[in-house]
């Protein structure tokens, strides 16, 4: 109805070719995600994300991790090499930011993970 309380020619039309339209690009937009998420292992195969990451070791922590794999002697080298990456693992604090190309920013850090969507748009550098 028309504010003035009169029915106008155009209550109750449903325009069913938009609604159509509309339905036809949700299944189109639902097929593509689909077979994106199918490509998965495939898309891991072909493409990486690579990062190099080189941490000095205070004294302290060398020494106390040496100390550690040195109580460790009847292991192999590549347990002992194992056992020591753990050991530093355990000292490390690291955030990590994953930067899309819209803009969004995956924060993953020592206490939390979190999703971040600039407010206009830009990555932060």
């Amino acid at each position: 109805m028309s504010p003035s309380g009169e029915e106008s020619p155009d209550d109750g039309d449903v325009d069913l070719d938009a609604i159509q339209s509309d339905l036809s690009d949700m299944q189109s937009s639902l097929a593509d995600h689909y077979a994106l998420l199918e490509r998965g292992p495939e898309i891991r195969d072909e493409h990486v994300i690579e990062s190099e990451v080189e941490v000095v070791v205070p004294p302290i922590i060398a020494d106390y991790v040496r100390a550690v794999v040195r109580e460790a002697a009847a292991m192999t080298v590549e347990e002992r090499d194992q056992f020591l990456y753990e050991e530093l693992v355990g000292f490390e604090v690291r955030t990590t930011r994953y930067r899309f190309p819209d803009g969004d920013v995956l924060e993953a850090g020592p206490d939390r993970v979190v999703l971040r969507h600039p407010p206009d748009g830009s990555v932060e550098g």
